[in-house]
């Protein structure tokens, strides 16, 4: 799976221009990458979820995201382990 990780691109890459929160991730083109993102991050191994971020740097503004989605996959992985967790909900932009 080496190679999905290091082609797992992070949303701020797909679409440097749109901020984490915009409603662009919830609906059209950036939530189909958002989908895919969750998808993928997913099927990843616990050990290459945690190295994810170290090849995808993400910037401050979704660095929160990032931690706060990879804990919830592992938290949920835990819970349930024979079953793919499901998206987090994203958060609305401006609300904390």
């Amino acid at each position: 799976m080496a190679s999905e990780i290091t082609s797992l691109r992070g949303p701020w890459e797909v679409y440097p221009e749109i901020p984490e929160g915009s409603i662009h991730w919830r609906m059209g083109p950036g939530e189909d990458v958002m989908n895919e993102w969750w998808e993928k991050i997913r099927l990843l191994s616990s050990e290459e979820r945690r190295r994810w971020p170290q090849l995808h740097v993400p910037p401050k503004e979704w660095a929160e995201w990032v931690e706060r989605s990879i804990a919830y996959v592992e938290e949920e992985r835990a819970k349930k382990p024979n079953q793919p967790p499901e998206p987090m909900p994203l958060k609305r932009h401006g609300s904390s």
